[in-house]
């Protein structure tokens, strides 16, 4: 039915949530700004897109409220980007304050705890539009935001890191 188990979603959020912290915890400034070889995105411009995703789905989506990148300003204190896709062109001309990047990462994954922790079986069956315009249960966009997307960046994440010389995933 498109349900995703409580225990199951906070046990693969929890998990993730230990890898990325585990990523970006020992991450420095050079690492963050390195523009890689070919198209690919600086781990600046990963994480906020990531993040950003996350942040709407959990917040706007499923609850209706305004999403943290909004209501903490988070424009002003990560200048140059912003959630969703950027030109590769402007990804790689910001240079975004590390402090803030954390901050705003820790201010995302508290609100998908919180969530996680008070969602209903019936919050997550609520129909939602998904790609094409196609309604869909929020089961399948948290499960997307959640565990898909995140996943999907976070190796990109710590494949930039460490061609720069750092640990990515810690095993």
């Amino acid at each position: 039915s498109g349900k995703i188990p409580q225990a199951s979603a906070g046990a693969q959020a929890t998990g993730l949530r230990r890898d990325w912290n585990n990523i970006l915890g020992d991450m420095t400034q050079e690492q963050v700004d390195y523009h890689p070889e070919g198209l690919a995105n600086p781990i600046s411009q990963l994480v906020v897109h990531s993040l950003g995703y996350l942040d709407t789905v959990v917040n706007k989506t499923a609850q209706g409220k305004t999403p943290i990148w909004d209501s903490g300003n988070w424009g002003t204190k990560i200048t140059g980007i912003a959630p969703g896709r950027q030109d590769l062109a402007k990804a790689r001309a910001a240079k975004v304050n590390l402090a803030a990047l954390k901050e705003y990462t820790n201010e995302v994954l508290a609100s998908v705890d919180a969530y996680l922790a008070t969602a209903q079986p019936s919050d997550l069956d609520k129909q939602i539009p998904g790609a094409g315009g196609n309604m869909v249960p929020l089961a399948n966009q948290l499960s997307s935001a959640i565990v898909t997307h995140f996943a999907d960046h976070m190796g990109e994440i710590s494949a930039i890191k460490g061609i720069r010389g750092g640990k990515g995933y810690v095993g």
